[in-house]
């Protein structure tokens, strides 16, 4: 059998909005009592039109790999499929690649520019603009955000069919260069969401002591807590992040910060 993952890398246009304050009628609510809002960069006709691929592509896996109905397999997003249905399988995808998600990225990023003017009609004050427009890629950027992979590990069952037995050599390398792959997919994305939790959290911070505002013990926590976190995985740390916790390092690490008045 073969276990597979298939990956429809899609931009889903969302950005933090940095700073906003949410109101609920004439109140406005405090930070802690809410989510950050984000801006919405990719239309809603352009999202229907990638979630159609989308579904295209999960229409193949169902039809090539084991249901959900004869089996529940334990990892989320891993499928099941017979060694000889995979090239077809494989073939499936590709074409799907080639002849509908690589056209209609390609025509996305052509509208792109239109796209943001759009935008720019409907922002009328220079500072929120400056905000927003921070955030488009540029067209060789928002390319690179689209992309499908095919994760494949060839596994041999044991002749009593309820054990694993090892596959050969050739296949071994196989499993370890996906496994490689996948790890590194996986570490991506988690470095890059504390990223930007640290980011946002020092972001306020800062605002907050330019400000002379109130830094509050809730704010310094959270600052420290994803800071240690994403220690852990500094050997995939951006050059920007590590410049600006070295810049800011010593406010981060003050364990003995109350709720002041910053000075």
């Amino acid at each position: 059998v073969v276990f597979i993952a298939v990956y429809t890398h899609m931009w889903t246009g969302q950005a933090k909005i940095r700073n906003a304050l949410v109101k609920l009628g004439k109140e406005e609510l405090a930070r802690e009592l809410v989510t950050n809002p984000r801006w919405n960069l990719l239309p809603n006709a352009w999202r229907k039109k990638f979630s159609g691929v989308h579904s295209q592509i999960q229409k193949v896996i169902d039809q090539s790999s084991i249901g959900s109905d004869e089996i529940s397999f334990p990892i989320r997003g891993v499928h099941v499929m017979a060694r000889r249905a995979y090239p077809d399988f494989a073939a499936a995808v590709k074409e799907i690649d080639t002849n509908d998600f690589q056209p209609l990225v390609l025509q996305f990023v052509k509208h792109w520019p239109d796209i943001i003017e759009e935008f720019r009609k409907k922002i009328t004050e220079a500072s929120v603009w400056a905000a927003l427009s921070s955030k488009f890629p540029s067209p060789t950027k928002l390319t690179e955000k689209f992309w499908i992979e095919i994760i494949r590990v060839p596994i041999k069952l044991g002749v009593d069919a309820t054990t694993l037995e090892v596959v050969d050599d050739r296949e071994m390398k196989e499993i370890v260069e996906q496994g490689q792959r996948f790890t590194k997919n996986i570490a991506e994305l988690v470095v890059k969401g504390l990223e930007d939790e640290l980011r946002d959290s020092i972001d306020n911070l800062l605002e907050r002591i330019r400000d002379k505002g109130v830094i509050k013990q809730g704010t310094l926590e959270m600052v420290k807590t994803a800071f240690k976190k994403l220690q852990d995985f500094d050997f995939v740390m951006t050059d920007e992040l590590k410049a600006k916790i070295n810049a800011n390092k010593g406010l981060l690490l003050d364990s003995d910060c109350k709720d002041r008045k910053s000075v």
